[in-house]
């Protein structure tokens, strides 16, 4: 016979390959020895009349022998779980079963199809070559035969002249449903017993602990973990995916709890783990680390290391003898704190204690003794003039600040939010000769109140208005007012209005009113409160409409403050709003606006 490796399985419905490395001997397998890889098994469940086709996969020296010069004959067995497979011996019939095996051990050939007690079992040739079996089931090993309900080893050997155990190829099996004419077997088998690593360490109301997974065949599922109340009660459980850490939550302080793990398969739950027993409590948060306090002039800095574990939600510092403002807190992210106002040698206590949510309690640590140094004395005048108060106004060229969207309203169209120019620096304004301001680095206080200051608006060109009540009868153009800066630092602190008026609109001997240009102010900032609570604040001026009244033909407020609350700088702005009457000549006109306060 050619040397060949042969391998049969039946379908692809189900198939289980029981891998393991055997190095090929003469003579009995020691026991405990795997088995040798190769074997496939189909379909992968079944009852005790489903056909079960076992290939052989193998290596030429799969058998270390031939049948003809060392006698080597081949047998198939089904025995129990709890049966070494590597130390069976056997006859013509089978297996025998092992001398002080405990009873109930089964130890059984397997039956072929036909009815025949022993299969008739492959070839070998002189290369170790090993031919398919034929198809087997389990009729002849249902419950008449002793079999129950349990885990077994099934597949087939090459046995020795001797009859000892030369090499085995196995499947896992479970058999339920076990009658007197009858079973249920899928390959495989629940998993073993996870092992559960360390003490279980309590917190309120759960126990945490870790665990060490299985592998089983078929594939595990998933893991329960049990949390059984010692002197009775239901038991909390727990369905984790992985092995690991794991958190049984739900369960009651003071009462003690055995915890268990056990891994299931698709064919059922496994043996629990070893248990380990713990009682949830409130456990105190840890203390800080590396705690030191560095003594100053008249002051203590504290420096420490954030606790390990839950993190804290800030900290309490308590100051013995007491200080004004103690205890005081820090934040959670705070790793230091300065002491200040301290009695230079006087000897301070200061303890630090991380805060976490209610009921949890972390435990204090203290610095120790710990003295501030005595400042140094010495004496000296001290004098300094206020000047005398003015009001002054102020405006930079080319300086916008932001403007919110306006609604369409009152025959205008909408506009667009405007954000603030990006250059907040701007040009120097002119003056009215038309030159550059002089005092203009000065601002937005020139030791000059009177500070004229001249900075063109262009408007570009009106469009036309083709929609709304105002439609083919104006043109209508936007813009901003270069920003203008107030300034009030008077001791009477009356208060300010700031007004603006525009004059007629001319080009050339062609004119209109003042009336058709508008406004929609806006106080961009103001000062705000002071040390001692002082708070300046500053109101816009009403929305003027184009064409409606006077329009800005007449003074209108931009910004105002009331009388005891005008002190401090403030910023506005305003966007323009223009209507051309198309009655007026093309041209480009021109007009004054005019800003002031008082």
């Amino acid at each position: 016979m050619a040397s060949a490796r042969v391998q049969r399985w039946i379908g692809l419905a189900a198939a289980l390959a029981v891998v393991g490395l055997v190095t090929p001997h003469v003579g009995a397998q020691p026991p405990g020895t795997p088995p040798a890889p190769g074997l496939i098994v189909a379909p992968g469940a079944g009852t005790e009349t489903t056909p079960i086709t076992m290939g052989l996969t193998a290596p030429d020296d799969a058998c270390p022998g031939d049948t003809t010069t060392d006698g080597i004959t081949w047998s198939t067995f089904f025995v129990s779980a709890s049966v070494d497979v590597a130390t069976l011996t056997y006859d013509a019939s089978g297996p025998i079963a092992p001398v002080g095996a405990p009873a109930g051990t089964v130890v059984q050939a397997l039956t072929s199809t036909g009815g025949v007690a022993q299969v008739a079992l492959p070839t070998v040739d002189v290369t170790g070559v090993i031919a398919p079996i034929a198809e087997v089931n389990l009729v002849a090993n249902n419950g008449a035969s002793g079999v129950t309900d349990g885990e077994y080893h099934f597949g087939m050997a090459c046995v020795s002249a001797a009859g000892e155990t030369l090499r085995h190829w196995r499947a896992e099996a479970t058999v339920s449903g076990v009658t007197a004419t009858t079973l249920a077997w899928t390959l495989g088998a629940v998993p073993a017993a996870p092992v559960l690593s360390g003490a279980l360490m309590p917190d309120d109301g759960s126990l945490a602990g870790t665990f060490t997974g299985v592998v089983a065949v078929p594939p595990v599922s998933g893991y329960t973990i049990t949390a059984a109340p010692q002197g009775g009660g239901s038991p909390i459980t727990l369905n984790v995916p992985t092995p690991g850490s794991f958190t049984v939550s739900g369960l009651a302080n003071g009462t003690i709890y055995d915890v268990s793990v056990t891994a299931a398969n698709a064919i059922g739950a496994g043996l629990a783990s070893n248990t380990a027993s713990g009682t949830p409590s409130i456990q105190p948060r840890p203390p800080v680390s590396g705690l030191t306090a560095s003594p100053g002039t008249e002051t203590i800095v504290l420096s420490w290391t954030a606790p390990i574990g839950p993190a804290p939600t800030g900290y309490t510092i308590d100051v013995s003898p007491a200080v004004p403002g103690s205890p005081f807190t820090a934040a959670a992210a705070s790793t230091s704190f300065l002491l200040s106002a301290l009695d230079g040698g006087t000897v301070y206590d200061i303890t630090i204690t991380p805060v976490h949510p209610a009921p949890f309690v972390a435990t204090p640590l203290s610095t120790g003794p710990v003295a501030p140094f005595a400042p140094l004395i010495g004496t000296g005048g001290i004098q300094v003039l206020r000047p005398a108060g003015a009001l002054v106004l102020t405006q930079r060229c080319g300086v916008y600040g932001a403007l919110p969207e306006e609604p369409a309203a009152g025959g205008l169209a909408g506009l667009p939010a405007l954000p603030a120019s990006a250059d907040q620096v701007g040009t120097a304004p002119l003056t009215d000769g038309g030159l550059p301001d002089s005092v203009f680095p000065e601002y937005p206080y020139p030791a000059v109140p009177t500070y004229p200051t001249t900075c063109a608006v262009d408007m570009g060109t009106a469009r036309l208005m083709t929609s709304g009540p105002f439609a083919g009868t104006y043109f209508s153009a936007s813009g901003r007012l270069n920003q203008i800066t107030v300034v009030d630092t008077r001791d009477l602190d009356p208060g300010f209005t700031v007004n603006g008026t525009v004059s007629d609109f001319t080009s050339g001997g062609e004119s209109f009113g003042g009336e058709y240009l508008g406004w929609t102010p806006v106080v961009t900032s103001d000062s705000g409160v002071s040390f001692d609570g002082y708070d300046q604040l500053v109101v816009g001026g009403q929305v003027v409409t184009p064409g409606q009244g006077a329009g800005l033909s007449t003074p209108r407020a931009l910004a105002a403050a009331p009388l005891g609350r005008g002190l401090g700088v403030a910023t506005l702005d305003a966007r323009l709003k223009l209507l051309v009457p198309v009655t007026a000549d093309a041209g480009t006109y021109t007009a004054t606006l005019t800003i002031t306060t008082i």
